[in-house]
């Protein structure tokens, strides 16, 4: 029997030979394809199978001697299955334009570029200026290279891309090497700085890219925002008409009364649609999303059943009350540790402001003595002279003496203040008040009344209207409480009233306690009233001297002193005692001289009492109790990273390779280990996990994030960017500090898409659910229709006409409420100051109290198809509300009105807001300069999905 080997052994050169070329062949194939196969040239597939199967069949036809029949037959055979495999393989229709389609592995090779772009960009820019630029992409810089808010390498930015290229082909645009580095250049915020060739040189080595590939994609990519900046990024400006149109928004206002329909109340849950009706509405709208038309433009109201991007999250939680009761009791040794270190700390750094009680109320003798034991000496207010010049006429012996020390208060020589000669005078100046009140001008007495605050300044300045701005300076020495003076002044003149026939005895005495012989001088101090407080107040006899030369000085400011009211006559002469105390004169600064005693030192806490124990304990117990959460998740992070993450994210063939059920499995024993939560959520949307109360975790704040923003946030921020099984820390605090911390990832994915038939559960629900609401929007706007004609014929408020009336006008249903809406205009400024360089925030659609949010719809009714006195009918933004509104009155109504404001317009000139609210209606009601590309082109998605597959 002939050997095996028998029939290589007769052949064995020819085998050889075809071994050889065989293997040489394979080496160009692999070479090629590089580790994929679907990159192999087409040209390539065809040799090589016809090689292959010309070899195996020349074999085959050795055996029966037709080996060049045979070889002829295979090597066509196989050049055949090659061309049919290659054609097969192709995917020309990727992303079909009427300008040039583009191959799968055009795609492939773009997305690839782009990520290398953007990783570079990422990088330089982090180096230039010290933060990522992902958050200068958050405040409207233009960093990345991307046409839409969606993944930045998806196909839809694919085609976007190839258009703008040919546009800038078409336009002869172009980037050389130099205009790439000047790109480069910019990217740093402040200006000589950039990046260094070391720089540049060490991020391109680290991804492993040639200087050559790099600025070729740079280039490609700068082709492209310049031809989009040329074509499709310029706005026209608001012409001066649109200008004149938002001033008027921003600040015609209206008053109204408005009466709510709920359209919840007119829905009937019972009504089933039947299948034509629904499989009508849901066709009209699959394919937009709600409150959006085909367009992309808004429209309020529009149901949609495009189904919004829904992310898929998991996550670990500590919840608060769980580790609340692992913390243990807190002793009271522990609580009195506590308080003795609160106590060592400065003032104001702990629990606030010291419980200081309440305030005492004021006294008779004034504010300053309300404060005595309150603030520290060194804040007080004078306090010997407020209260004693002026409360007491029914004992001028005892209170004369202590009224004479406030002028020589700087001075501290209270000794003069027994002096017998004030005395003297009091007890004549009864019987000699009576005759002289009427003797003496009234009005003459007024003037020096109401300029004595003035007369305090002549004894350090000659000129006694310069007197006024020296009063200042007797505020100093309290510059905590700078009002405090001010306040008992104004005080004392209200309590003077009762003394004017005193007063005006009490005047010509004071010259005579001083110096006997200023007594006789009692005619010219009449027309100088100014020089009388300075005489009596200062306890020399040298004073009195300068007030002859200032009495001349005084008489033109009579004049002056005829506004002054009328009510400061009768205490005229009653001020010099009253007014040295507020206002001393400025040759010395009040209270210097006079040492203060030490201030006690401000407590910093409270008292130790059962209250202040309560809270303490409470507050060292969720102190622990938060230390023992973060610590638990701390350690969860480190746990997930090394024993999930590391492992899910493996290829599906590495022997260490975990699958998400089976991570799921180690997870739910590690929560049940720790004393932790394990939840997996299903997918939900942005708004869903949001306002979701089964999941608290999407509301609470993703401690990662640069604005500490909500993990619904962040999660969708990343969506498309493959964060699965990323761990990220957040945290959920209520307003005590009691809240859970989470350890959240994204476990899936799935984009935004049209349904394609209401076999969809959910999608179903939607379409009945809004099938409901339809047909009760009809119902609302017919009430409110019938209660307009209601309104009109009674010709009352509102609130009168619709007391008894129901929503819907049947029994059983809630009352119509009525809501004034005070002034409002269709825009408002933000009430908000800006931070720093900021500038002002762009206004925004008023808001009012109790009404779901308004839409230009709404205003639009209000402010152009109304007037005031009107009656009419208007609805929210999303028609989940009908209203019946009646303008009370608008502001500007009137021509003159009308005419001053076009006035005021034209006076103010340009403000930014005009141009907020001129991008802002371009945004939503302008050209969508992306889509007008996509349809010039015809562009078209052979994959269902444009963008990467679901996952999840």
């Amino acid at each position: 029997m002939p050997s095996t080997l028998h029939v290589f052994r007769k052949h064995q050169k020819v085998l050889m030979v075809m071994t050889t070329g065989l293997a040489m062949i394979s080496f160009v194939i692999l070479g090629a394809v590089n580790a994929r196969p679907e990159n192999m040239p087409a040209v390539l597939v065809v040799l090589a199978l016809a090689a292959m199967f010309g070899g195996a069949a020349w074999v085959i036809g050795q055996v029966n001697g037709k080996s060049s029949e045979y070889v002829t037959i295979g090597t066509v055979a196989g050049a055949v299955l090659g061309l049919w495999l290659s054609w097969g393989r192709q995917d020309p229709s990727a992303i079909q334009m009427s300008s040039g389609n583009l191959t799968g592995q055009q795609v492939f090779a773009m997305k690839r570029e782009r990520n290398l772009v953007n990783q570079f960009v990422g990088e330089a820019y982090q180096r230039v200026n010290g933060f990522n630029a992902q958050f200068a992409e958050q405040f409207g810089q233009r960093v990345f290279f991307h046409y839409t808010p969606g993944a930045w390498d998806s196909d839809l930015e694919m085609a976007i891309t190839t258009l703008l290229q040919r546009e800038a082909e078409k336009l002869g645009i172009g980037v050389s090497a130099q205009g790439v580095f000047e790109f480069i250049r910019g990217l740093a915020m402040t200006s000589g700085k950039s990046l260094t060739q070391e720089q540049f040189a060490e991020i391109r080595t680290r991804m492993g890219v040639s200087e050559e590939a790099l600025i070729a994609a740079l280039s490609d990519e700068l082709k492209a925002r310049r031809a989009y900046d040329l074509l499709y990024n310029q706005r026209p400006l608001p012409t001066p008409e649109a200008l004149y149109e938002y001033y008027k928004k921003l600040n015609v206002t209206d008053e109204a009364e408005i009466a709510v329909l709920p359209v919840s109340d007119f829905v009937d849950d019972k009504a089933e649609p039947t299948t034509k009706e629904l499989e009508e509405l849901f066709q009209k709208h699959k394919s937009n999303p709600p409150g959006y038309g085909p367009e992309g433009k808004f429209v309020e109201g529009l149901p949609g059943f495009r189904q919004p991007p829904r992310m898929k999250l998991a996550y670990l939680e500590a919840p608060y009350d769980a580790f609340e009761k692992q913390v243990g009791e807190v002793t009271d040794k522990e609580i009195e540790a506590r308080y003795e270190e609160l106590k060592k700390r400065p003032f104001g750094d702990d629990l606030g402001a010291p419980d200081f009680g309440e305030m005492p109320a004021i006294p008779p003798g004034g504010l300053p003595n309300a404060l005595e034991g309150v603030l520290p000496n060194s804040l007080k207010p004078p306090t010997v002279p407020p209260t004693d010049g002026v409360t007491p006429p029914a004992a001028p012996s005892e209170t004369s003496a202590p009224a004479a020390p406030p002028a020589p208060m700087p001075e501290t020589p209270k000794t003069e203040a027994p002096k017998t000669e004030a005395p003297a005078t009091p007890p004549a100046a009864p019987p000699a008040t009576t005759p002289e009140a009427p003797k003496t001008e009234a009005p003459k007495v007024e003037e020096p009344k109401a300029d004595t605050p003035k007369a305090e300044a002549p004894p350090a300045a000659p000129e006694p209207e310069k007197a006024p701005e020296t009063a200042p300076p007797a505020d100093k020495p309290s510059t905590m409480l700078p009002n405090v003076s001010r306040l008992s002044f104004v005080a004392f003149q209200e309590e003077q009233p009762p003394a004017p026939p005193v007063a005006s005895t009490e005047g010509a005495a004071p010259p005579a306690a001083p110096k006997p012989d200023a007594v006789t001088p009692e005619a010219p101090k009449a027309e100088t009233p100014k020089t009388e407080p300075t005489t009596p107040e200062a306890p020399k006899a040298e004073p009195a001297t300068p007030a002859a030369p200032q009495a001349d000085p005084a008489k033109p400011e009579a004049p002056k002193a005829d506004p002054a009211p009328p009510a400061a006559t009768p205490p005229a002469d009653g001020v010099p005692a009253t007014t040295p105390p507020t206002l001393p004169p400025p040759a010395t600064p009040p209270l210097e001289g006079v040492t203060p005693p030490a201030d006690p030192p401000l407590p910093t806490v409270r008292p130790l009492d059962d209250a202040y124990r309560a809270e303490l304990k409470e507050e060292i117990i969720r102190e622990r109790a938060q230390a023992l959460m973060e610590k638990k998740i701390d350690a969860a992070t480190q746990w997930f990273a090394e024993e999930i993450g590391a492992l899910v994210n493996t290829p599906a063939g590495d022997p260490g390779h975990l699958t998400p059920e089976a991570a799921s499995k180690k997870l739910k024993e590690y929560a049940e280990k720790n004393g932790l939560v394990f939840v997996d959520a299903p997918l939900l949307s942005f708004q869903e996990l949001r306002d979701s109360e089964d999941y608290p975790v999407g509301a609470a704040a993703a401690v990662n994030h640069p604005q500490k923003a909500e993990v619904a946030t962040d999660a969708f921020e990343n969506f498309g960017r493959s964060m699965n099984y990323m761990p990220r820390p957040a945290a959920s605090l209520d307003a005590n500090g009691q809240g859970s911390r989470f350890l959240y990832w994204i476990t899936g994915e799935r984009r935004d898409y049209e349904p394609e038939s209401l076999e969809d559960a959910v999608v179903k629900e939607q379409v009945v659910k809004t099938w409901r609401q339809l047909k009760a929007r009809v119902k609302a706007e017919e009430r409110a229709a019938e209660l307009v004609k209601m309104a009109k014929a009674a010709d009352k408020p509102l609130a009168e006409v619709f007391a008894e009336q129901s929503i819907t006008g049947k029994e059983g249903t809630g009352y119509i409420t009525v809501r004034p809406t005070g002034k409002f205009s269709w825009y408002r400024m933000p009430v908000v100051p800006t931070r720093s360089m900021q500038r002002e925030a762009a206004p925004t659609l008023t808001e009012l109290p109790g009404l779901k949010p308004l839409g230009n719809d709404f205003f639009t009714t209000v402010f152009e198809k109304m007037k005031a006195g009107d009656l009419g009918t208007t609805a929210s933004a999303d028609k989940s509300e009908f209203y019946v509104v009646k303008i009370l009155n608008r502001t500007p109504s009137t021509p003159e009105e009308l005419e001053a404001f076009r006035q005021t317009f034209l006076t103010r000139g340009l403000a930014n807001e005009y141009f907020d609210l001129s991008s802002r209606d371009w945004a939503m009601y302008g050209r969508n300069p992306i889509d007008e590309l996509l349809k010039a082109n015809d562009v078209q998605f052979s994959r269902p999905n444009p963008d990467e597959p679901d996952r999840g």
